[in-house]
């Protein structure tokens, strides 16, 4: 018969202590989420302003108790399916807590919680362990936040800043144009070139009244030589009377009709705009052909190619 004797060492004693412990403590938060689950169902049922008295009645629960068992269950679990909290790896995160444990977590968001209870020992700690350790990294998010909001609001100031500063720059930029003497004469050109189109305009439009005024008179001539003329005028008279005055009319009217057209073309503005720059481009001929005949040869040869080129780019152009 064999006699033996398993000797049970305190390390294996600790661990199956802490394996009950770890067991208890699962239950417990089990039948917690189950409970929070049943008091929220039960306040929805219970008539309004009845809450507290029915859990001292039916529980022994005071509301404070009650809040945090419901907690809990909000929490930890889901409101459609009970015991929820070990589903989704929540059982790896929290499986080892008891009730205090998760009760002090609440003071942590969600997505915050998971990653304390990653980054800490929790199940080893005591109560107000724990609830210390929360309040530093709480404090330490803060400071994090507030760092964070002290530098978007420093770089805000300073976009600020910069928009003002450019927004400045612009309306001493625009002051400084608008104090230009170059602008300013700029402006009085073309209110000048405005009043002469204008003016043309009416001088075309009154030549061509006059030019109907004229046609008007020869009509009317032509007219009153075709009646019939007296005794004293002879035929022969009559015809070169009509030629005559035929001749002279088409003479003022050919007048007429080329001061109109002149003076229509004088009016369009991109004509005058053309006539202007070809009276700079002369001018500007003028004066490098005064530079080239005052040149040196061998300086004049180079300048006068240079100036022959141009014409020459811009006569294929043309």
């Amino acid at each position: 018969m064999n006699n033996t004797i398993i000797l049970r060492t305190p390390d294996v004693i600790a661990a199956e202590i802490n394996t009950i412990k770890r067991t208890t403590a699962k239950y417990v938060l089990e039948q917690s989420i189950e409970i929070g689950r049943l008091l929220c169902e039960a306040k929805e049922a219970v008539p309004h302003g009845e809450w507290g008295h029915w859990l001292e009645e039916n529980c022994a629960y005071s509301t404070s108790n009650a809040n945090n068992l419901m907690r809990i269950y909000t929490e930890y679990g889901e409101d459609d399916e009970q015991l929820s909290f070990f589903a989704e790896n929540k059982l790896e995160l929290y499986g080892d807590l008891n009730r205090s444990q998760a009760i002090a977590l609440l003071a942590l968001p969600p997505a915050e919680r998971a990653e304390f209870v990653r980054e800490n020992d929790v199940p080893a700690m005591s109560v107000s362990e724990l609830e210390a350790k929360i309040k530093e990294a709480k404090a330490e998010t803060e400071a994090a936040v507030r760092a964070e909001l002290g530098a978007a609001l420093e770089k805000a100031k300073a976009d600020v800043s910069e928009q003002k500063r450019r927004a400045d720059k612009n309306a001493a930029d625009l002051e400084k144009m608008k104090k230009n003497p170059e602008l300013k004469k700029v402006k009085a050109e073309l209110m000048e070139a405005k009043n002469s189109v204008e003016t043309l305009r009416d001088v075309a439009e009154k030549a061509a009244q006059e030019a109907q005024h004229l046609k008007t008179e020869r009509d009317v001539l032509q007219m009153q030589l075709s009646q019939p003329v007296v005794a004293e005028i002879t035929e022969e008279q009559r015809a070169s009377i009509i030629a005559e005055a035929n001749s002279q009319m088409s003479a003022e009217m050919a007048a007429k009709d080329a001061e109109l057209a002149k003076l229509r073309l004088a009016a369009n503005p991109m004509v005058s705009k053309f006539s202007a720059y070809l009276d700079q481009m002369q001018i500007a001929f003028k004066n490098m052909k005064e530079i080239i005949d005052g040149a040196e040869p061998e300086v004049a040869d180079k300048l006068g190619g240079a100036l022959s080129k141009v014409v020459a780019m811009m006569a294929e152009r043309v």
